[in-house]
């Protein structure tokens, strides 16, 4: 089955910060915040299934996150963020 794993503000999964779909992309993700809980899903006929449980591998989360640029799209006029 393939995997997706979801970053949550908390382990009581109270807002969702992040998504990644591999593992090397969990840590490049997690640079972007400074805490959070990840959980892992299995995905099945492009749905997610019912089983989640949290990440197994302890991710370090940096003191100061990297930060996000904000620019300007002038094609739809308005302001977007990238990493």
């Amino acid at each position: 089955m393939k995997k997706v794993y979801s970053l949550y503000s908390d382990e009581d999964q109270k807002q969702l910060l992040a998504m990644a779909y591999s593992e090397e992309q969990i840590e490049e993700e997690s640079q972007y915040y400074t805490d959070g809980c990840w959980f892992e899903y299995d995905l099945e006929n492009d749905s997610i299934m019912l089983n989640e449980k949290p990440y197994s591998k302890k991710i370090k989360f940096p003191k100061t996150p990297k930060e996000w640029i904000r620019y300007r799209d002038d094609n739809n006029k308005q302001y977007k963020w990238i990493k």
